[in-house]
């Protein structure tokens, strides 16, 4: 009698479906550097996004962006520490502190929407919207733009980002510009992420801005990214100098 017992008993752990593990609460746990987390398209480094498009409600990112010229007269550190969360499912809100050396330059605030795709396998897009209260210079401006992701290649992939922006003056009349920000990744296995960002502002009254910045993204560890390059800055009404660019970002 006993020995059959033990022979049920066994025949039946072996039936018996394992219990799964755990969920994770995080189902993305390292999605810094990234523009898109259905097609892991990067993000670019000096004009980045609010969270990838797709984010999962509750995830949270700080990151620090730097900028430093390194030729021409006007050779300040500017930095802009920022905190970014997704408030729901693709919606993600950002709160900014722009600083140019020591000094406070304005307040900056974000939000970025993901709109439907029908699940592409190679295009994505959404809407980003920017509101920047000066401190000193200028008033406020604000910049709409349109942001599209596209993977044409398993290593390749493209992120844009197009749209207006109103410069509004202190003590003079506001003015439109149009915004351009393109970025080429190539992305190999076990190897750094590889981009070349391209960022343009158009002014008829200011005059036009332009930006070249060749970039490596590099992960540190778990959650944690640095991205880096060196390149070439064009500000209005100035010439073209030489400045790099770093920005380390931390998700929790």
């Amino acid at each position: 009698m006993l020995p059959e017992i033990v022979a049920r008993s066994v025949l039946a752990l072996t039936m018996a479906q394992p219990v799964p593990p755990p969920a994770d609460p995080r189902p993305d746990p390292d999605e810094g550097g990234l523009g898109s987390v259905r097609l892991q398209i990067p993000e670019p480094m000096v004009f980045d996004l609010v969270r990838p498009l797709g984010a999962e409600k509750g995830e949270i990112e700080v990151n620090t962006l730097f900028l430093q010229p390194l030729s021409g007269r006007q050779r300040t550190l500017q930095w802009a520490p920022e905190v970014e969360m997704a408030y729901a499912e693709g919606h993600a809100i950002e709160f900014e502190l722009p600083v140019e050396g020591v000094e406070l330059e304005s307040y900056k605030l974000g939000l970025q929407s993901k709109f439907p795709a029908r699940k592409s396998h190679y295009f994505t897009h959404g809407w980003q919207g920017l509101v920047e209260k000066g401190r000193r210079g200028f008033a406020w401006d604000t910049t709409q733009m349109y942001l599209t992701g596209i993977r044409f290649h398993r290593r390749w992939s493209v992120m844009s980002l197009h749209g207006p922006r109103y410069f509004r003056p202190r003590g003079a009349p506001g003015e439109w510009s149009m915004v351009a920000n393109n970025t080429v990744f190539y992305q190999a296995p076990k190897w750094p992420v590889l981009g070349f960002e391209t960022n343009l502002e158009l002014s008829r009254r200011r005059g036009s801005y332009a930006l070249f910045m060749p970039q490596i993204h590099v992960h540190l560890g778990a959650r944690l990214i640095l991205q880096a390059g060196v390149g070439a800055e064009r500000p209005p009404g100035r010439g073209t100098n030489a400045v790099a660019s770093w920005r380390l970002i931390r998700e929790f």
